[in-house]
């Protein structure tokens, strides 16, 4: 069992209330306390109030965020001596299948996702985790992706160097482009070359190899047979046709033939508004396990 305090009591709170009440009632948590501005409360549904100032003196695990803004409560709490890595945000207590001790696992498993394409950054974002990963705000090409994953020790030890900006008309603005050897990496999501490489190279050293997940996306058959080659064992790719293949899943869609509308769709997976799989059985056991039946 977890010692947790609980960071902001406005808004936020109600509305995960019952979730969190959930997870202590099964005595994956315990709650210390509430975080709050006033000093002069004392309770809120029999948890004692927390002043900031004492927060040093108080033993816990974990702080769950009830604010909407995230990042302004990590940098504060970080002020007052409080480890990042023991914030998390309630909005997880919300995922299906939660189980507190489960995503403490996959939380401390420092989880490294390979992705083609933004699913990794949407999925490290709905769970709160580091990014443990260079594969953020870029894409590549689902053949190169398939060429860097066959050698991929050897593509990672490359430099990335630029090779162009090209001009996106979905992004409606120009990006870098950058190159690992004879494989392209569309950086779509920065402003600069530098950027993305600063970025690329800061994330590439926390790349955990014991512990890899590999997503994709593809509309050809012949890749994602190819995909399912490959010597991970923890992968998965979304396609927009039925397959037998043990990795891949069907992301069907009404524009059958608009290749964007589906990988949107497949993005979706990443953070829930799309609930065709199971995330956490993903992230904690590598392990599919589709929630819709066809």
């Amino acid at each position: 069992m977890y010692k947790v305090i609980i960071w902001g009591m406005g808004k936020w709170y109600n509305q995960y209330f019952n979730l969190i009440k959930y997870q202590e009632s099964k005595e994956k948590i315990i709650i210390c306390g509430i975080v709050s501005n006033d000093n002069g409360l004392k309770k809120i549904d029999s948890y004692p109030f927390i002043e900031k100032k004492n927060l040093k003196y108080l033993e816990f695990d974990y702080c769950i965020v009830a604010m909407n803004n995230y990042e302004e409560a990590v940098k504060e709490s970080i002020f007052l001596g409080i480890n990042r890595e023991c914030m998390i945000p309630i909005r997880v207590f919300s995922i299906p299948y939660f189980d507190f001790e489960e995503y403490i696992e996959i939380k401390n498993s420092k989880i490294s996702i390979i992705s083609r394409n933004c699913w990794g950054g949407i999925c490290y974002h709905y769970f709160g985790l580091k990014f443990n990963s260079p594969f953020i705000n870029l894409f590549f090409l689902d053949t190169e992706f398939n060429k860097l994953l066959s050698d991929f020790d050897n593509y990672m030890s490359l430099p990335l160097i630029y090779e162009k900006d090209v001009y996106g008309e979905r992004e409606g603005k120009s990006y870098p482009v950058g190159r690992l050897g004879d494989i392209r990496i569309f950086f779509n999501h920065y402003a600069s070359f530098d950027e993305a490489k600063r970025c690329w190279e800061r994330r590439k050293d926390r790349i955990n190899y014991n512990n890899l997940l590999v997503v994709s996306t593809t509309s050809c058959k012949d890749v994602a047979e190819e995909f399912d080659k490959l010597p991970y064992d923890n992968k998965i790719i979304f396609v927009p046709f039925n397959t037998a293949l043990e990795s891949s899943v069907s992301i069907f869609d009404k524009n059958d033939n608009d290749f964007f509308t589906f990988g949107m769709k497949a993005n979706s997976t990443g953070n829930g508004e799309n609930g065709v799989i199971d995330l956490i059985q993903l992230l904690s056991k590598g392990r599919i396990r589709e929630r819709i039946e066809i």
